[in-house]
């Protein structure tokens, strides 16, 4: 379980960089009206939601037009709108160089959520080439500036040793602190070092405290851990109602990795009685990361809960091997032979 954000979230494979597309021109009252509604978000969620998130409540009370025409000049539009590229939201298709682009100028502009945002692209390899370095002085620069986010995301880098030497203890005291500022996703990431005894003394039970701690607060990534922990019988017995049920939440959390889980078992009929349909559905919305759409493919490749289309489903592990899931090259070679 340790480390199992940065098993998930990594695989996603370089794109090439471009300038922004220029917003298309729009009346001033259009970009004011988007504005508005950013001067309108309270404080509290630019310190402490994630860039996708901020995205889609930003989007719940504006349209992308005006989103678009207050990018024009300014810098938490632009940052809004390079989440949008990135998680491919409001209709937007995912474009990790565009996201990335927006994200610079963003930057350049002062916003601190967008060097998180960059500093995270840089980490994964997202629209711009990896350089842990790079990525680890932008995130700073956001934990320094407020960004409870990148505080976070400090102590992920020194606890896998990316960009600074490993330092578990000290990414142990970063999620203290981010947790104490609010953010209950830094409980679930002391709760991976709690598990593993990597920066901590080794207490299971202090790591499920803080997971349903985290999951109580609303966190996804920790309610798809537990879901994962009772799936797997890992440090409880195994439920699978109980898996069912956290994945359930994480996947109204917009947690993707959940949507793959939870969508392996409708399509396997594991849990939940069998459903193709629900599965397509699971798999589609998990589709922003590399694992939703290498398990998309099957679905397309035998008709299930989809039109049979294998030529879509090459298409998909294509893109999943490139962005480095291993078991879709393999099964790319599989069905090249078979075919």
């Amino acid at each position: 379980m340790t480390g199992l954000l940065f098993a998930i979230a990594l695989a996603c494979a370089p794109a090439a960089q471009s300038a922004p597309s220029p917003p298309p021109q729009a009346p001033a009252a259009q970009a004011q009206s988007a504005i508005a509604v950013l001067d309108a978000a309270p404080a509290a969620d630019w310190d402490l939601m994630f860039p996708s998130v901020l995205a889609r409540r930003t989007l719940e009370h504006t349209d992308l037009a005006s989103l678009r025409a207050a990018a024009l000049s300014d810098a938490r539009a632009q940052f809004i709108l390079g989440a949008v590229y990135m998680s491919g939201l409001g209709g937007v298709p995912q474009d990790y160089a565009q996201g990335v682009a927006w994200f610079r100028r963003s930057v350049d502009g002062g916003n601190r959520n967008a060097a998180d945002g960059l500093g995270r692209a840089y980490t994964f390899g997202r629209g711009a080439p990896r350089n842990d370095a790079e990525a680890f002085r932008l995130i700073e620069r956001a934990s320094n500036g407020g960004y409870v986010v990148a505080t976070m995301h400090m102590g992920d880098a020194y606890a896998e040793g990316r960009g600074v030497e490993k330092d578990a203890g000290r990414a142990a005291s970063l999620y203290r602190r981010a947790a104490d500022a609010g953010l209950a996703s830094a409980l679930t990431h002391l709760g991976f070092l709690y598990e593993s005894g990597e920066g901590v003394e080794k207490n299971t039970d202090e790591a499920l405290r803080l997971y349903r701690l985290a999951a109580e607060r609303g966190d996804p990534e920790a309610n798809f851990a537990l879901g994962y922990i009772y799936e797997e019988g890992d440090l409880l017995p195994a439920d699978i109602e109980q898996a069912v049920h956290y994945y359930r939440i994480a996947v109204e959390g917009h947690w993707p990795a959940a949507a793959v889980n939870l969508g392996a078992m409708y399509e396997e009929g594991r849990g939940v009685p069998q459903d193709y349909s629900e599965a397509a559905r699971l798999f589609e919305e998990a589709s922003i990361i590399p694992m939703g759409k290498y398990r998309m493919g099957f679905l397309f490749y035998y008709g299930h809960g989809v039109p049979q289309d294998r030529t879509r489903a090459v298409s998909l592990w294509q893109t999943a091997a490139d962005q480095g899931v291993e078991a879709a090259a393999a099964t790319l070679a599989a069905a090249r032979r078979k075919y």
